[in-house]
Order: C-alpha cells, then structure tokens, then sequence
C-alpha cells in the first residue's frame, strides 16, 4: 500500500495529461516485467483475434492493453478531484435517455459495463449526473487496498455493495430506485453459466441476470471507450427486460446470453481497450473447478 499511495501522490500531482502520459509508461513498463501476465493477454488475443490480426498486431494491441491499465489506474487515483464539470468536458455522453427511463420509471435497474477503457469513470459519471449509483464489487483480498479503492469510490459519490453477500442491500436499493453498477466479464466459479464467448466456453457470473429476473428490473449495457486522456465515449445498447412469463432459469440463461454477446461486439471493435490480462477461459483450458449452469454450447 506505501507505494500505492505514493504513486497516487505522483498522480495527483501531475497535470492531467502529464498524468495520462505517467501512467501510459507505467503500464508499458508493467506489461514488459509481468511476463506470466503479458503471456496470458497474448494468448488470450491469439485465441480469440488470430484470425483477423497478424502475430506482430497481438503484440501491439497487447502493448496497449497495458497501457490502458496504467492509465486507468492514475485516472481512478486522480477520482478526489474530479467534479461534475470536469467529468462533462471529458465525456462524451450516449445513450442517456436509455439511464433517465430507469430512474424515471422507480423500479432501479442494473448497469451493465465491463473492464473496458476507464470502466470506473462510467460510473463517477453517472453519480456526477444525479443517477443514484451503486457499484456490485468483489471484495478484494488486501483489506487496505480494499478500503483505498472503495473510499475513490465514495469520494465521487459511488455506493458499494459486495456480492454475493450484500443480496439483500442490492435488492433493497433497487427497489428504491437506485441503479446498480455491474461487470461480469471475468472469471467466475461459483453461480454461473458457460457462454461461449469468443467461440470458446467461459464461466460467466449470472447474478446481473439473476438480479434482473428475481427484482424484475432492466439492464442497461454501457461502456466507456477511452479515445485520449481528455475524451471517453460511452457507448451503449438497446435496453434489456426479463420477461417474467418464461421460466426462470431459462431467462437467466438468456439474459446472460445477450450480455456476453454485447461484450463481444464491443469488444471485437476496440480489442484493446478490453483487460485481456485476465485468465477469462478456464473452462476452455481445462482448469475449471466450480458450479456450472447449463454447460452446453450456445452455438
């Protein structure tokens, strides 16, 4: 944690571009020593994009990848100073009739984002329009690091919830119109579904879905693409609406289904805005271990 606070010091007291540029070098840097962690982004790129780019352009989109990570890093250390003016200047807003229906309507709903571009800003933003947002969190497994990134969190007005134990609270809050912020893009042993995803099987967390269905409630589905250290666009699509005539495990399944495909046209259109430094195909490689639902193929 010492030297995390210390390069939040450096970020904090830095310019924002000169800030981006720190980080953009520190994320290359990272991405050069941390072999295990470049190994898995380039075969996870391999796998999924080795079809449509040549072995030199993994390479670089990786280069990228890593990059992002550090400049995304310095942006979050950077949250205590935000405000909504400056959050506006920076972002170029889309699809915000589609968050004032679910706030309007009083039900709350489920913001759906992934670990693409600046993912936290989507959120800072949203809380910096007036939304009521919380944040569907993992709790990490260094208590202080924990308590650091939730107090960022907190300081652009961002609740936390930790999932799965916080269940209740989450339903709770959406029942009192509060919008609760999502990523189920990673990894998940425990409560899932195995979606293809890329054209290979991954575990996928269906608690969005399961949310959506049991609080019947929508699913908004956002991104926030960074274009440079001054410019993140939100991209976004059609709304999704449980249908609370099916059946239930059915529509969980097909909730997640329509999840994971957003993420893949996303994805597919910016691949290295995505944090491809995580093991995502466990399945696929044969080292799943957990509770799976419904493992057939979805192609």
């Amino acid at each position: 944690m010492v030297a995390v606070r210390a390069l939040a010091a450096v970020a904090n007291a830095l310019s924002d571009r000169t800030a981006d540029r720190f980080g953009s070098a520190l994320g290359a840097f990272v991405g050069r020593i941390l072999t295990s962690r470049r190994r898995v982004a380039l075969e996870n790129l391999h796998h999924a994009l080795g079809d449509h780019f040549s072995a030199s352009e993994i390479e670089a989109i990786a280069d990228r990848v890593f990059r992002n990570i550090g400049r995304t890093a310095f942006e979050v250390a950077r949250f205590p100073q935000l405000t909504p003016e400056h959050l506006n200047s920076i972002v170029v807003e889309s699809g915000r009739t589609l968050l004032d229906r679910v706030r309007d309507d009083g039900r709350g709903g489920l913001l759906l984002s992934a670990h693409f571009g600046n993912w936290e800003l989507l959120g800072a933003w949203a809380a910096a329009q007036g939304y009521p947002i919380d944040f569907l969190v993992l709790e990490q497994h260094n208590p202080l690091f924990d308590r650091y990134i939730n107090n960022l969190r907190h300081s652009i007005g961002v609740g936390v919830h930790y999932v799965p134990r916080e269940t209740k609270a989450v339903l709770r809050g959406l029942k009192a119109g509060r919008m609760m912020a999502i990523l189920i893009d990673q990894h998940d042993p425990a409560r899932t579904q195995i979606v293809d995803f890329f054209g290979r099987p991954a575990a996928t967390p269906q608690g969005a879905a399961a949310l959506a269905v049991r609080a019947e409630c929508p699913i908004v589905r956002f991104v926030m693409r960074r274009d440079r250290f001054d410019r993140h666009v939100m991209m976004h699509e059609e709304t999704l609406f449980p249908d609370i005539t099916a059946e239930r495990d059915a529509e969980v399944r097909r909730l997640t289904v329509e999840c994971v495909r957003f993420y893949e046209r996303q994805i597919s259109a910016w691949p290295d805005q995505w944090l491809w430094t995580h093991r995502r195909w466990k399945v696929a490689d044969g080292n799943f271990r957990g509770d799976a639902a419904v493992p057939e193929r979805t192609r």
